[in-house]
């Protein structure tokens, strides 16, 4: 409900900048938790999706808030749940004139915080110094609790609660001093009667995202650090001041139980807000009655009870009920004339006989063998080809987390285990104990083939192939975390904490090649001058400027092989970009595909300041392209706030490392990937992106200069090649 709202018919979100005050809220419902006791029970949709007498939960919830202008409500829900029910829950038709914010993300989050980090990361900065009511999505909240909130001194959360008289810890309670000041919030453990009705203010989007990112950032997280329990802990020891309200008007539908014993009290009119009248339309064949015994005598239908008593009861509510059938409409060549003369007297005596109550009856609705319906196959949980019973031609999806392995390598889910079919493995054999706590272990001890690649026993080998297989790790890319906003500076530096361990090796010594025999720059200038001169009609149909860019990369990458400024280490990944980075539940980092090779040799020596620029690459928005997600002005502000991050942890832990160097890499991996991608508007992509980072560049820049800030270039800048 909005109230002050000149018209519901007016402009959606007419004047809402102009009345947005101090006192405007934002109002954040998180969605994306387990699913598996509803399940259980028989549900089939979504829980914020399941239906309280044909209108879903969510929308009860929205009903029922006391909006004003000013507010702003952010649903954050995982995109497939989006996909799949946007139709049902047409947001902008029920709710014309409240600015309704849908915030999607595509990673299976750690829990309640995550996902509301992820609606955190996309406010503006003036979003982010309103302050944040965070209300539970399977929880309808009668009591005014916006309207309490809103009239609580600013700077002071709160927590609303219910007085449990129950007997098992089944939420989080309050320790309250002076009657209403929060000292603790403690999960699961009744400290008091005062239970969390799951509805939390706090002072400003700004603290709550700190005061999030703090716990995502801890390197080894367990469950119960996730709860919004726990970040108000923090804030308490922070300082910082929480009132106990009481808000004990509610429906908790958290569970099976609790949700039937709702819809039970709502069937009986004991909650005239969700009474409103509703029209429901069913089938007469096959829902109320069954076929007839005897083949078109429809006075051997007998009624389907549970269905027909459904009926009687909504009825009784005062809903308008509207019963269809086809019946005759395949014999009669569907004719409704025809129809009603021979069977409609029948059926309405049917209807009177079988005390089946109606307010509209419709003869001749077309036969069909399946009738698909926005209100009934969408709304099942299971998509509409699926209620269909039909396979619909389209890409293979990838399991939730995974990146797309490119076309010269393949990678295959088989139960626990990882199985990746590529040129070379031989990074496996060579790796140091050290490094291997970073990786996924192998299922059994490799073994080398005759070229020195690595299999495990019976892996099938063929033109230089080989075959690894790996256990599974649960977690989630980097570049997955990256593009759903949830990727933290703390984050990232767990990660490069855990390269500089990798390039800190002292490597094995068995595997060790002469520094005589390793050609540094094997990997830089003579890869891409071989794919410029290969695929070079390629890059000019691409952008004209490609010599350009070419002759450019070609001068940076010859001095910086000719100065011999390679950083030289024992151990090198070789392509640590974002899809090769797996952050587990606990917060370990896990290192995935080690390249092992310089040139033609095996090893896993090499130049550090290579794995630098792959990390660049990544942070200049390489993972927003191959996963096709488009790159907003948010994301951009992000990006750059992690460069910023990286550039510090340089200057930092590789002092001998200049950010210029590290630029010229980035810029040509990018340059030199074009031609590896199948994707026309990928290629167009990395070439506007290598010719933005080759354009920041001063013409007069001296290798041998003091680090200094480049100019700060946004990722797949709309630099366009003429």
């Amino acid at each position: 409900m909005l109230e002050g709202c000149p018209s519901p018919n007016g402009p959606p979100f007419a004047g809402r900048l102009q009345l947005r005050d101090e006192a405007s809220l934002n109002v954040m419902i998180p969605m994306g938790g387990s699913n598996e006791a509803f399940r259980e029970a028989g549900y089939t949709s979504p829980k914020p999706l399941i239906k309280i007498v044909g209108r879903p939960m969510l929308l009860h919830l929205l009903d029922n808030l006391k909006l004003r202008l000013g507010d702003v409500v952010w649903l954050v829900m995982p995109a497939a749940l989006h996909l799949q029910y946007e139709p049902q829950l047409n947001l902008k038709n029920e709710y014309p004139a409240v600015d309704i914010r849908v915030i999607l993300f595509s990673v299976m989050t750690r829990g309640v915080v995550e996902t509301l980090f992820i609606g955190l990361q996309h406010m503006s900065p003036a979003d982010l110094t309103r302050r944040v009511l965070c209300l539970d999505c399977d929880t309808i909240y009668f009591s005014d609790v916006l309207g309490d909130f809103r009239a609580q001194p600013a700077g002071k959360g709160v927590c609303f609660y219910f007085k449990d008289t129950g007997t098992a810890a089944l939420y989080s309670y309050l320790r309250v001093e002076d009657g209403t000041r929060v000292e603790e919030v403690s999960e699961k453990k009744a400290i008091s009667d005062m239970a969390n009705v799951g509805a939390y203010g706090f002072p400003s989007g700004q603290l709550l995202r700190e005061a999030i990112a703090t716990v995502l950032d801890a390197p080894q997280g367990i469950a119960m650090e996730y709860f919004i329990s726990n970040i108000i802990n923090k804030l308490l020891s922070g300082g910082h001041v929480f009132d106990a309200l009481m808000a004990d008007q509610y429906a908790n539908c958290g569970t099976p139980a609790e949700l039937e014993a709702f819809i039970e009290h709502v069937s009986s009119g004991k909650v005239p807000s969700l009474m409103i009248k509703r029209r429901f339309c069913f089938a007469l064949d096959n829902v109320l009655v069954t076929e007839p015994t005897k083949p078109h005598d429809y006075s051997t239908c007998v009624p389907i009870e549970k269905n027909v008593q459904l009926v009687r009861e909504l009825k009784e509510a005062g809903h308008h009920i509207i019963i269809s059938t086809s019946r005759l409409m395949r014999e009669t060549g569907g004719n409704v004339g025809v129809v009603i003369a021979t069977c409609g007297h029948e059926t309405l005596r049917m209807l009177e006989q079988f005390k089946i109550p109606y307010d509209e009856i419709h003869f001749g609705q077309p036969f069909a063998h399946v009738y698909v319906d926005a209100s009934v196959a969408c709304a099942s949980g299971v998509d509409t080809a699926k209620d269909l019973g039909w396979r619909v031609n389209s890409t293979p999806q990838l399991e939730p987390g995974m990146v797309a392995a490119r076309h010269f390598n393949n990678v295959q889910l088989e139960g626990d285990y990882v199985v990746k079919t590529a040129s070379r493995c031989a990074w496996r054999r060579r790796g140091p104990d050290e490094c291997r706590a970073s990786h996924p272990p192998a299922t059994a001890p490799p073994a080398a083939d005759g070229g020195g690649d690595l299999t495990t026993p019976g892996s099938p080998i063929a033109d230089g192939v080989s075959s690894l297989t790996l256990q599974r790790i649960k977690g989630v890319t980097f570049s997955h975390l990256i593009t759903n906003r949830c990727l933290t500076p703390g984050r990232l530096k767990v990660f490069l904490s855990t390269l500089r361990k990798v390039h800190s090796s002292a490597g094995a010594a068995s595997a060790m090649l002469p520094l005589d025999e390793l050609d540094m720059g094997a990997n830089y200038l003579p890869k891409v001058r071989k794919r410029f001169e290969t695929y070079r009609p390629l890059y000019l149909s691409l952008s004209k400027r490609s010599d350009d860019l070419f002759r450019m990369l070609e001068a940076y990458l010859a001095e910086y092989e000719a100065e011999k400024r390679f950083q030289y280490a024992h151990v090198v990944h070789g392509d640590p970009v974002f899809s090769n980075v797996l952050l587990t539940d606990k917060g370990h980092i896990f290192l995935l595909d080690m390249r092992g090779e310089v040139g033609s040799k095996l090893t896993l020596q090499g130049d550090l300041t290579y794995d630098l620029s792959k990390v660049y690459q990544s942070l200049l928005g390489y993972d927003y392209i191959i996963l096709n997600q488009p790159l907003l002005e948010r994301d951009a502000e992000l990006l750059e706030e992690l460069r910023d991050t990286f550039r510090s942890f340089i200057a930092e832990n590789y002092p001998q490392v200049l950010m210029s160097d590290v630029v010229k890499l980035t810029a040509s991996h990018y340059f030199g990937i074009v031609p590896l991608h199948q994707n026309p508007e990928h290629q167009a992509a990395y070439l506007r992106t290598a010719s933005a980072l080759l354009s920041s560049i001063p013409k007069r820049e001296s290798a041998r200069s003091s680090p200094r800030p480049l100019p700060r270039v946004p990722p797949l800048s709309p630099v366009e090649p003429s």
